[in-house]
C-alpha cells in the first residue's frame, strides 16, 4: 500500500525542519509570495499548480506556477500574501494553521524576491475550484507523486518557480518527474488576443499606482507614482500623463488626467485623481480603466498618443484600505458601443478600454444600460437649526453629470423649491459653473418654519444646464420628503428628527423631470 507522504508524521518532520527559517523569513519584505499546497486528489498525493494566463502581462504568461503574487502593504506577512492570492485567484480557502512553513526566498528578478510557502491543503476536490477569470490564472493543475511516494530523511526536491528552484524536504518518487494532469476545473475563456500583438507583453513598460476607497467621504482615490519602460512609437524622449476613467458608461464626467511629465520614459507624477460621490455600489459594479499617453499638444498633434493602458477591477477593494499595484501595461484598443441619443450627448462614440474586453463585454445588458443612462449625482446637507428655526440645505456638490453642450460639457447649477408653496420663500438657486461635469457649489439656503409643517412638505432639487438665449436643459433631479423611499426619505427623517445636527448624503439624479400636484 501506498505510503502517506502527507501523514501527520510527515507534517510535523517538515515544521521542525522549516521552523528556523520561518521565524526568520515570514515577517521579513518580500516582493512577492506563493503557496507551494500538498494535497491529495483521490488518494494520491499530490502538488497544486496554476496555469498562468496566456494574456497575462510580462514574461511569465502561460507559465505553470504555484499561487501567488506580489505582497500587498495591508498583509501582515508573505503567510497572509499567499493565502490570500490562493484565495482570490482559486476560491481555495486554506487556514492559516494549516501553513507548515517558509522556504528559503527566490530571485525572481534584480532586487525582487520571491517568498514560497509550504502548506498542507488534505484531500482536493478539484470540481471546488473557482479559478478567477479576472486574476493572472487561467485554470488549476495538479502534479501527482506517483506510487511509492514516502517521507525521506534527508535531501531536498527542486521545482521551478518564479525563475528560481524552490528547495523543500524531499518527498520520494522512483519518478522524479511529477505528472501533470488537468484539473476538470478551468477558468471561463477570454476572447483570443488580437492578431498582430506582440509576445513579449513587458515591452509597452509598467505603472505603478495606489487605490483608495474612503467609504466614509464616498471617495475614491486613484495615486499616479510612477511608470518604468514606458515605449513610444517614435525613438527618444516622452511627455506623457496618465488618464483615467470608469466603465462601464465612460464619459468625460468620469475622465480625470494627472499633469504632464516630459522628457523621459520614466516619468514621476506622484498625483491623486479623486472621484467624488464613489459608493458601494459603484465598488461592486464598476472597473478603474487607467491610460499613459504621450501628450499630443507637445508634439503638435490632435489627438494623444496612448503608450499602454490597464483594467482594475473595483470590486476587490476593501473599503478604507489602501492598496498598491505595479502592473505591465496592455496594448489598447476601440470597441464600438451603441449610441445613445438621450444619454450620450456630447459623448464619444467610442469607448477606450482594455485588451482584456470590450466596455460591454462582462457586465449585465441591464447593468450596462444604467450605467448609460445615469443622470450623476448631487451631495446635499440637512440641518434643522433650533436657533434660527428652521432648515438648513446646502448644495455642497455634484458628480459625473450628463453633459448636455456639444462640447461634452455642461454649464450646471441647482435650483430648489420647498412644496407646497405657501407664500413664504421657498424657491432658491445657486450659481452656475461654467464647463464642467463635477461642479462644487457649496452654498446654504434657508426655509423658516416648525419641524411638524416642514415634514409635510417636498423638497425638490433639481440640476440644469444653462444655456443663454434659449431654454436651460434639465440634467436631474432628486425629491426628499416623508413620501420618499430609501435614503431620500431616510436623510429627510433624520434631519428633521435632530436638531442642530448636519447629515451629508449623496442622492443619484432622476432623469424624468419632478413633478407635483398643487
Amino acid at each position: 500500500m501506498l505510503p502517506d507522504c502527507l501523514s501527520a508524521e510527515g507534517e510535523r518532520r517538515c515544521r521542525r525542519l522549516l521552523a528556523g527559517a520561518t521565524a526568520r523569513l515570514r515577517a521579513r519584505p518580500a516582493a512577492a509570495a506563493v503557496l507551494v499546497p500538498l494535497c491529495s486528489v483521490r488518494g494520491v498525493p499530490a502538488l497544486l499548480y496554476t496555469l498562468r494566463s496566456s494574456r497575462l502581462a510580462g514574461r511569465h504568461k502561460g507559465d505553470v506556477s504555484f499561487p501567488g503574487g506580489k505582497c500587498d502593504p495591508t498583509d501582515r506577512d508573505v503567510v497572509q500574501t499567499a493565502l490570500r492570492e490562493t484565495r482570490e485567484e482559486l476560491g481555495l480557502v486554506v487556514p492559516e494553521e494549516h501553513v507548515w512553513g517558509v522556504l528559503r526566498p527566490l530571485q525572481d528578478q534584480p532586487k525582487a524576491s520571491v517568498v514560497p510557502v509550504l502548506a498542507g491543503v488534505g484531500p482536493l476536490d478539484l470540481q471546488s475550484l473557482r479559478p478567477n477569470p479576472e486574476e493572472p490564472c487561467s485554470g488549476s493543475l495538479v502534479g501527482h507523486l506517483k506510487s511509492g511516494a514516502h517521507p525521506a530523511p534527508a535531501g531536498n526536491q527542486s521545482t521551478r518557480a518564479g525563475g528560481g528552484a524552490l528547495r523543500a524536504p524531499t518527498l520520494h518518487t522512483p519518478d522524479p518527474h511529477p505528472t501533470v494532469t488537468p484539473a476538470i476545473c478551468s477558468a471561463p475563456q477570454l476572447d483570443p488576443e488580437p492578431e498582430g500583438d506582440s509576445d513579449d507583453s513587458t515591452a509597452l513598460g509598467t505603472l505603478e499606482f495606489t487605490l483608495l476607497f474612503d467609504a466614509d467621504n464616498s471617495t475614491l482615490h486613484c495615486t499616479a507614482h510612477c511608470a518604468q519602460g514606458l515605449k513610444p512609437p517614435a525613438s527618444g524622449s516622452v511627455d506623457t500623463y496618465v488618464k483615467a476613467n470608469l466603465l462601464p458608461g465612460a464619459s468625460k464626467a468620469s475622465q480625470l488626467r494627472t499633469r504632464t511629465v516630459r522628457g523621459t520614459r520614466g516619468p514621476v507624477w506622484e498625483e491623486t485623481l479623486t472621484y467624488h460621490g464613489f459608493t458601494l455600489q459603484d465598488a461592486q459594479r464598476k472597473t478603474l480603466w487607467l491610460c499613459v499617453c504621450e501628450d499630443p499638444r507637445l508634439r503638435r498633434r490632435r489627438r494623444a498618443t496612448p503608450l499602454g493602458e490597464l483594467r482594475v477591477p473595483l470590486r476587490k477593494l476593501v473599503p478604507n484600505r489602501a492598496r498598491s499595484f505595479d502592473v505591465c501595461l496592455e496594448k489598447r484598443r476601440l470597441t464600438k458601443r451603441p449610441k445613445s441619443l438621450d444619454a450620450a450627448r456630447g459623448m464619444s462614440l467610442y469607448e477606450e478600454v482594455g485588451r482584456m474586453a470590450g466596455p460591454t463585454q462582462g457586465w449585465r445588458r441591464d447593468e450596462v444600460e444604467a450605467a448609460g443612462e445615469d443622470r450623476g449625482r448631487i451631495l446635499l446637507s440637512l440641518c434643522y437649526s433650533s436657533q434660527r428655526g428652521g432648515l438648513l440645505v446646502g448644495v455642497l456638490r455634484c458628480a459625473h453629470l450628463a453633459p448636455m453642450d456639444a462640447n461634452g460639457y455642461s454649464d450646471p447649477f441647482v435650483r430648489l423649491f420647498l412644496h407646497p408653496n405657501v407664500g413664504k420663500k421657498s424657491k432658491y438657486k445657486t450659481s452656475v459653473r461654467k464647463k464642467t461635469l463635477n461642479p462644487e457649489f457649496n452654498e446654504e439656503f434657508f426655509y423658516a418654519g416648525p419641524r411638524e409643517e416642514l415634514a409635510q412638505k417636498t423638497l425638490l432639487v433639481s440640476v440644469w444646464d444653462y444655456d443663454l438665449g434659449t431654454a436651460d436643459d434639465f440634467i436631474g433631479g432628486v425629491q426628499l420628503s416623508s413620501q420618499a423611499s430609501g435614503e431620500r426619505q431616510q436623510h429627510w427623517h433624520e434631519c428633521l428628527g435632530h436638531s442642530d445636527h448636519r447629515l451629508e448624503l449623496w442622492h443619484p439624479l432622476d432623469g424624468a423631470p419632478l413633478q407635483l400636484s398643487d
